[in-house]
């Protein structure tokens, strides 16, 4: 599992809590949030922590509760989420991912979607045109190329 999806993992548990707000946990509650063992939960909120999602604390002692804070807010976790969807070229999950916004999020994310498409010019001084489209495009002759947008 990738960081971003533990930290989902983590708001979903505990979404009450505002961003930047402190709460107290155990590190075996958050274990079985993350469905991990106690050991490979410290080391996972050890790189959270250091890729600054959240600020750990961890209780010192038996019976001590530990501090977290998420620092990442529900909305930009959102938005990497779908960069990273669309970096790996899964723009139909990146669509359904969107549909669940409202307009106005909706909106904003369609802008920044559509700078990632068009023609680009990548580290080789190659120019890449980069368009969404869920067949393989045999041809790149505009006279003989078909596509429908279904």
């Amino acid at each position: 599992m990738k960081i971003l999806d533990y930290y989902e993992k983590l708001r979903d548990r505990y979404g009450a809590a505002a961003d930047c707000q402190t709460l107290t946990v155990s590190v075996d509650e958050i274990a079985k949030v993350l469905d991990c063992t106690r050991r490979n939960t410290q080391l996972v909120l050890q790189r959270m922590s250091s890729e600054q999602f959240i600020q750990w604390k961890p209780g010192r002692g038996r019976g001590n509760q530990s501090e977290i804070k998420f620092l990442v807010p529900n909305r930009e976790l959102l938005q990497r989420k779908v960069q990273e969807l669309i970096g790996k070229e899964s723009i139909q999950e990146a669509w359904q991912l969107i549909a669940s916004l409202d307009e106005l999020q909706k909106h904003e994310f369609m802008r920044s979607i559509n700078m990632q498409f068009g023609i680009q010019t990548n580290e080789d001084e190659l120019d890449v045109l980069r368009f969404p489209y869920y067949r393989q495009v045999p041809l790149l002759d505009p006279a003989l190329v078909l596509r429908s947008p279904i």
